[in-house]
């Protein structure tokens, strides 16, 4: 017995040192890991890109630059079982398993990240129509989809709204921490690549199309681009 505990001893050392060495200790379950989303409904807002981090502009009518324009979705995400942990703050296991891995490390585990949930229903479209006239090409009523891109932080480009779907439309989404009521966010920016020749008054409509057929649908409050 006596050598079993030696043997234990000496392998739980081995295993510190692993963790030492790569600099990374094991991170805990996360409470809604494998857990399945509904998306809810999506909302549309106008963001200022003029500084280093867009901004939510709230107020209609307010004048941004036509080079600095950029829409944020919201995509309002439910989790579908009743009886899943959807707050952190609640789940006793998640903190004292996640709080006895800070103490035996000092550190905080660096990539302990929350795994993306899955979307019981993927994305199929995501598509962009501006309510004004926009230019001789795009007339009030048109679909803008293509004059629009997604910045990609893993490759540090800006990609098409198709682009992303492809790499991220098939159900998996990274989200924000849980909020409260088991509700979870999740955002899209996406940024006008082309100033629109006619300035004055401007609003889109974001339509979103998923595989079970429903459809979503939100409208920019109006702005004044110049």
């Amino acid at each position: 017995m006596k050598n079993i505990k030696n043997i234990g001893k000496a392998f739980g050392i081995i295993i510190l040192i692993l963790f030492a060495a790569t600099g990374c200790p094991p991170c805990p379950p996360y409470p809604y890991e494998n857990e399945y989303f509904v998306l809810k409904d999506i909302d549309a807002k106008n963001i200022n890109n003029a500084g280093r981090n867009p901004v939510i502009v709230d107020n209609e009518n307010e004048i941004i630059s036509k080079n600095a324009y950029g829409i944020r979705v919201s995509l309002d995400l439910k989790l579908l079982s009743n009886d899943s942990i959807g707050n952190v703050s609640t789940n006793s296991s998640f903190i004292k398993n996640f709080s006895l891995f800070s103490k035996l490390y000092a550190v905080d585990p660096p990539l302990c990240l929350p795994p993306p949930p899955i979307l019981k229903d993927t994305i199929v479209s995501l598509k962009i129509f501006t309510v004004n006239n926009f230019d001789d090409e795009f007339m009030a009523d048109s679909e803008v989809s293509d004059l629009f891109r997604i910045y990609d932080s893993r490759t540090r480009k800006y990609i098409s709204i198709e682009e992303y779907l492809e790499n991220f439309g098939f159900g998996v989404y990274p989200v924000s921490y849980p909020q409260s009521d088991k509700n979870f966010g999740k955002i899209i920016d996406l940024y006008l690549m082309k100033a629109p020749e006619f300035t004055g008054e401007h609003s889109f409509i974001i339509e979103v199309l998923l595989s079970d057929g429903r459809t979503f649908s939100s409208t920019t409050s109006k702005i004044i681009l110049e």
